[in-house]
């Protein structure tokens, strides 16, 4: 079984509690766009994409690893525990 770096942990949580959700929009106040947000946070599925997919997609899952649809089901704390018991 692999080994996943504490950072990918936070990034793993981000691409699970938006996996599926549309891009976020800009952060306003007034209507004038605020000043710290320089881009655009990644959307869940590119950073599922960058980080995860190479182990829970496909047809030739390791043993014992979840695919994506399976993940969407799991609660971020359940997934932490998971990494971090790993």
């Amino acid at each position: 079984m692999r080994h996943v770096a504490y950072p990918s942990i936070a990034v793993l949580l981000v691409a699970v509690a938006v996996v599926l959700s549309p891009a976020p929009s800009s952060a306003t106040l007034a209507g004038t766009p605020a000043p710290w947000i320089a881009q655009e946070p990644p959307v869940g599925a590119q950073v599922f994409d960058a980080r995860c997919a190479s182990c829970h997609t496909g047809d030739d899952l390791e043993p014992g690893t979840p695919a994506r649809e399976d993940l969407a089901n799991f609660s971020p704390n359940f997934i932490v525990d998971a990494l971090l018991s790993s």
